[in-house]
């Protein structure tokens, strides 16, 4: 279930958090979180514990950040926190030149998207990657959300947009290993996409994924 204000101090930690940023990195992280504030939801087991985003949980603390998006999810095995905590942590990076556009114009804020109002532009040759996403949707139903200019434009999580889209199967051709990974995504029935509209029209991929991954989305990221 999704919450838009959930309380920060209802988390807590997971034993086994494997990932550990820099000062630099956080101190992006931060910088990005007092901009536009929580932008990616964090995941957490129906008992409170954090699944995914114990970083940005931590620094949004430090910044005074009190309440933020939370998914609970039920029944979350130690194999789907694992395979969360990979997709979470990289679904901003492994686009493999998908792009995408919401068919409207956006205000500010937080939005219900239709999983039909998702245009897509061009699709992924990260077909594994999305196949996770997918049966990661198929088992929860929701769970994340995408990141998109006010024009619509896509700008964070492009992967997980496509994978709740009707066109969730990446492109035809290419090698063959390709064409049969893309035979075996599952097809999630999604009814809703939860997106992010920040408050700045000059704002770039970097900054919109709560990331330090500035130069990595810049590049594969070009306007359509």
């Amino acid at each position: 279930m999704f919450h838009q204000n959930f309380p920060l101090s209802d988390l807590r930690p997971a034993s086994y958090n494997p990932r550990r940023i820099g000062p630099e990195a956080i101190q992006r992280l931060q910088d990005s979180l007092k901009t536009l504030g929580p932008v990616k939801a964090v995941i957490a087991r129906d008992d409170r514990t954090i699944v995914a985003g114990h970083q940005r949980t931590k620094n949004m603390q430090a910044v005074g950040i009190t309440h933020a998006p939370v998914y609970v999810l039920k029944d979350i095995s130690d194999a789907d926190e694992v395979r969360f905590n990979q997709i979470h942590n990289s679904a901003d990076l492994e686009i493999g030149g998908c792009r995408l556009r919401i068919k409207e114009p956006l205000t500010v804020g937080w939005h219900v998207v239709e999983p039909g109002d998702i245009e897509v532009i061009s699709k992924t040759t990260k077909a594994s990657q999305l196949a996770e996403i997918c049966k990661l949707l198929s088992k929860f139903g929701e769970w994340g959300n995408c990141v998109a200019d006010p024009t619509g434009r896509v700008l964070a999580s492009p992967l997980y947009a496509l994978a709740c889209s009707p066109q969730a199967a990446a492109g035809r051709g290419g090698p063959a290993r390709q064409r049969r990974q893309c035979s075996k995504i599952p097809r999630p029935s999604v009814r809703r996409v939860q997106l992010f509209a920040p408050p700045r029209a000059d704002v770039g991929p970097d900054v919109c994924a709560n990331e330090t991954t500035a130069e990595h989305l810049r590049r594969q990221t070009p306007d359509p």
